[in-house]
């Protein structure tokens, strides 16, 4: 582990994200821009992760999206976990379209989605999902998070998992036969 602190990852990701995102149409709001604190430097937690709410409030957000990259004192544990508040199915929709796209940029585990009290998924009034973009603390992990091509392709999975979440795949129709049309 080199001392790479986890803003070095999310908010590069995050500002590319929000760049594919707006290149497709979408409006994007991010709750920072910079190394900054939201609600200010002598904030308490839940003050910091309400502020983030409120952000999402205020711009009368449709989802909310918080990345983060995991650690864990064990340094073999490693892969993508999405979370989301249990008693929102369209959370837990957010969290596994997220998940799917996550666990395609790398050959790592996938620690699937997760319900969690998690305070920004908890008061969010819109479907809300917290991703875990890998471990810093797996010397492997840190290795690929590092890089701006992964985080180009980590950023590129959220757009990604987002757009299949707002707009979901077609589903074939079936023909009079009843058979599914399928072109391979």
């Amino acid at each position: 582990m080199t001392g790479i602190y986890e803003k070095d990852i999310t908010l590069p990701v995050a500002l590319k994200a929000k760049a594919l995102l707006e290149a497709k149409g979408a409006i994007v709001t991010l709750t920072r821009t910079t190394d900054r604190d939201v609600y200010g430097p002598l904030a308490t937690a839940p003050q910091e992760l309400q502020a983030r709410v409120n952000i999402a409030v205020q711009h009368h957000a449709d989802l909310f999206v918080s990345l983060h990259a995991n650690a864990c004192a064990d340094t073999k544990v490693g892969g993508f976990t999405s979370y989301y508040f249990p008693q929102s199915a369209r959370g837990k929709a957010l969290a596994q379209a997220l998940q799917n796209r996550l666990v395609q940029t790398a050959n790592r585990p996938d620690r699937g989605i997760q319900p969690a009290g998690f305070y920004v998924l908890k008061y969010s009034p819109m479907p809300a999902a917290l991703v875990e973009m890998l471990f810093l603390s797996n010397p492997q992990e840190e290795a690929l998070l590092r890089q701006k091509p992964f985080q180009d392709k980590l950023a590129n999975a959220l757009a990604l998992g987002i757009e299949d979440y707002v707009r979901p795949p077609a589903r074939p129709q079936p023909d009079r036969k009843g058979a599914t049309r399928t072109a391979l």
